[in-house]
Parts: C-alpha cells; structure tokens; sequence
C-alpha cells in the first residue's frame, strides 16, 4: 500500500510504501526513496500501524469487518480475546461485550482475515469477513482501538 506524501529533505512529493505483517502481534514498515534528491529510509515499527498514516491508508483502501454470530459464545468470544494477549478474564469479557454492542472489529482486509484465522484457531466456526469502504463512518470496533484496548 502507498500514498504520496512529501519527502522530509527536500519536499518533493514522492510515493512511500507501507507494508503490515502478522506473526504473533501486527507489526509495519514504511520505506521510500526519492527521486529528485535521493533521501532514503526504512522503518519498522511494532503494533498496528498508527495515525495519521493508518486514516489515509483506510481512506485510500477501504476496510473490513470481521463479525462473530451468534452461535458464539462470551466464552469463545473470550478465548479468542485471551489468544490474543494476556490480559485478566474481566478485561477479556469487557472487550467481547464491546466487539458484540459495536457490531464487530473494523480494520485493513489483511487485518481482519488474520483476526479471523485466530478466532478459527479458537474453535469459532460462526465469523464473517464484510467489506466497507471506510471504517469512519461505521460503530464498528476500530483495529487499532481493539489492540489498545487489549494493552498490547
């Protein structure tokens, strides 16, 4: 994925690429190098990949929902949260109480489906994969706010 952005040397407009990837928690990087003064760089960063980059990207992409039906049990819905970080079971049955009021977890398609993986690795069989054009306008449960939420 990549948006014009101005290059921080000289000021040209220049296409920067950013990439996201997925092992045990998200993680990105970013790199670009520009072809009037030759600035380069490369950087990878830990987490979701954050605003104000994360708004263009969305906007320029669109987003996904990922969905749990209601075959899904809190208690499933918390298994899942729980693979996902340590956090206390308290935590974990707040944070499914929230998937569920704001209609699901909206993020990048590559997001959602490695979400969705996850919850099926935890034996939930009743998940969904919707596309959106954004997720700004939408209640559903932004990525980025999920994995904060979760303390990761």
């Amino acid at each position: 994925m990549d948006i014009e952005e101005p290059c921080s040397s000289c000021g040209t407009s220049m296409k920067v690429a950013y990439s996201l990837r997925f092992f045990k928690e998200p993680s990105w990087s970013c790199s670009y190098r520009c072809s009037h003064c030759g600035s380069a760089i490369e950087v990878d960063g830990a987490g979701p990949l954050g605003n104000p980059v994360r708004s263009l990207l969305l906007e320029k992409y669109g987003s996904a929902t990922l969905t749990f039906g209601d075959s899904v049990s809190d208690i499933n819905l918390v298994k899942f949260i729980k693979s996902l970080a340590t956090v206390d079971i308290k935590k974990a049955h707040s944070l499914a109480r929230k998937i569920r009021e704001q209609g699901g977890i909206c993020g990048f398609l590559c997001e959602i489906n490695w979400l969705k993986i996850i919850a099926e690795n935890n034996g939930i069989v009743d998940v969904q994969v919707g596309e959106l054009m954004q997720c700004v306008d939408v209640k559903a449960y932004t990525f980025l706010d999920f994995f904060s939420d979760l303390g990761t």
